[in-house]
């Protein structure tokens, strides 16, 4: 008895001592540091003296209230931010996106960084007219460089005029529960891209909820250092709604992109797209976008268990050299590519679409569809669409097909298991139009 009495001390001593340094790394509070909660004043400062404070392993707190920013905030390695769940990151639009045109949240060449916590990241507002290229982009909302092991779960980030959550040649990645909201494009001063992967590998994104105006999930490379290919990413039960395009592998393909599997998806029309969208309608202009521009290769890669209710063009996929990036000649490749179950409810115009640079150099190769289902609700007779020439790869820029089903060029190689295509619209065009440059259609594969 006695010696189960010491031993019980012994360890109740050895927990106490470990004690004081497991709670200083749980609480290290904003508040702690001067921020104000109230909105009132800025609490850029403070928050910031906060993170510098941070020892490797600590948790930042940010509690309910509004803090009102007038910069960006860069984290450190090897910590926690808990945004609470009423709390509110406020940008200043004229600061931060502005004169600074920082990163609401920005982590630059860091690891082993988590944000969560149910909180929101606010842009302020949407100011930003896109169209015009003369002046200085603003920052993201939230965004990592050339970082690893990061965590983004449970954050809500809105009303952001440039990519709201964006990860640039970064690895092991996890982004789960996070919601992003966007008005649409409304005539170039909308919101942009939703969730970006640029150039990076290991990359997990689950249940998350995204509607914005530009592309609402892109998976591209990056521009800033092309030599990271984007792979072996995986995406499942997300919601997806846009006035550009929802699911997009491109456009940027400067290095390789391959090993992608996304499953599970949902596509829905934007809920308040307003005007001056691409599509008159409001609907994204593709559902499913798989290209390559830029002179490398797209391959390996897997859509499966997609309900697209509502969308300009179920599925798009273009291959070209867009000359202005590119040397002359040059032109990637797109192969090994699966769309399974993919139900579109409703496309308001076009086919699935192939579209290609006449006389390129590679053709789309080894494509198959199993149980995809379209109902193609276009009345236009539709025409032969134009070639890609270089121009800006949306499913609009080159007409409406004359196919309600399938329209291609440039492919190498389609197999259609079980496929159904119905004219809803009554448009009594043909339901497969495949031109002169197309090879080994299988339209009844088993």
């Amino acid at each position: 008895m006695r010696k189960d009495i010491t031993w019980f001390i012994c360890v109740c001593f050895a927990f106490l001592c470990q004690a004081p340094l497991a709670w200083s790394k749980i609480r290290n509070v904003v508040t702690d540091y001067g921020a104000d909660k109230t909105g009132a004043t800025y609490a850029t400062v403070n928050i910031q003296n906060a993170i510098d404070a941070c020892q490797p392993g600590d948790v930042l707190l940010i509690p309910d209230g509004i803090f009102l920013l007038d910069n960006g905030l860069n984290l450190k390695s090897d910590m926690t931010v808990i945004l609470s769940k009423n709390a509110v990151l406020q940008a200043n639009i004229k600061n931060v996106w502005l004169k600074n045109r920082s990163q609401i949240i920005n982590g630059d060449h860091v690891k082993n960084v988590t944000i969560m916590g149910g909180g929101t990241v606010d842009g302020g507002g949407l100011f930003y007219p896109r169209g015009d290229y003369n002046l200085p982009r603003p920052g993201r909302g939230i965004r990592f460089s050339e970082s690893s092991n990061i965590t983004v779960k449970n954050v809500n980030v809105s009303n952001i005029p440039n990519f709201a959550v964006d990860f640039v040649n970064s690895k092991d990645l996890v982004i789960d529960s996070i919601i992003i909201r966007g008005r649409g494009f409304f005539n170039l001063h909308g919101s942009a891209d939703g969730l970006d992967i640029e150039g990076c590998s290991n990359v997990a994104i689950a249940n998350c909820d995204i509607e914005v105006g530009d592309d609402a999930l892109c998976i591209k490379t990056s521009v800033e250092d092309p030599n990271h290919p984007c792979n072996n990413i995986r995406v499942r039960k997300c919601t997806l709604a846009s006035t550009c395009n929802a699911f997009k592998i491109g456009t940027g393909t400067l290095a390789d992109v391959y090993d992608i599997i996304a499953e599970d998806i949902t596509i829905n029309k934007h809920s308040n797209p307003g005007i001056g969208n691409p599509v008159p309608t409001g609907d994204c202009i593709s559902a499913i976008a798989i290209e390559s521009n830029d002179r490398h290769r797209v391959y390996n890669v897997i859509c499966r268990n997609f309900t697209i209710n509502s969308c300009y063009n179920p599925i798009y996929f273009d291959l070209q050299n867009r000359k202005s990036n590119n040397p002359p000649g040059v032109m990637g490749k797109i192969d090994n590519i699966l769309l399974e179950n993919i139900n579109c409810i409703k496309s308001v115009s076009q086919p699935i679409i192939f579209n290609w640079q006449c006389d390129g150099a590679n053709k789309m190769k080894d494509i198959t569809f199993k149980n995809v289902t379209i109902h193609n609700y276009g009345t236009e007779t539709g025409v032969n669409l134009t070639c890609m020439d270089g121009n800006y790869p949306d499913a609009n820029k080159n007409g409406i097909a004359n196919s309600y089903g399938i329209w291609a060029r440039g492919l190498d190689g389609l197999k259609l298991i079980n496929c159904k295509f119905y004219d809803d619209g009554g448009s009594k065009r043909e339901k497969f139009v495949f031109d002169s440059s197309v090879q080994n259609v299988d339209t009844n594969a088993k």
